[in-house]
């Protein structure tokens, strides 16, 4: 997947100092990277014991409309959600 950033999002919302959504990002806008539908895409980071839990979901509101070059055809709109999880086991490198 390609990464988001924070000039082509429309509006990004980090939620900082609120405890029960401390982080937690949201990102939306008509195109978040070249050639992508419109779309909501949210990152939620915690530390649950000693495990990193992360989830990434991603939901495409619309289909766009037009072909920008023959790179970016428009794909149907799509719903993605990852989850990983990560631990420290030992003392391997």
């Amino acid at each position: 997947m390609p990464s988001w950033n924070a000039e082509n999002a429309s509006s990004m919302l980090n939620a900082v100092g609120i405890t029960a959504l401390n982080g937690l990002t949201v990102a939306y806008g008509p195109e978040l990277w070249w050639g992508a539908n419109p779309a909501v895409m949210g990152k939620y980071r915690r530390q649950v014991g000693a495990f990193d839990v992360a989830v990434v979901a991603q939901e495409d509101i619309a289909k766009k409309s037009e072909a920008a070059s023959s790179f970016a055809i428009p794909v149907p709109p799509t719903r993605k959600v990852a989850l990983s999880v990560a631990t420290n086991r030992g003392p391997f490198l």
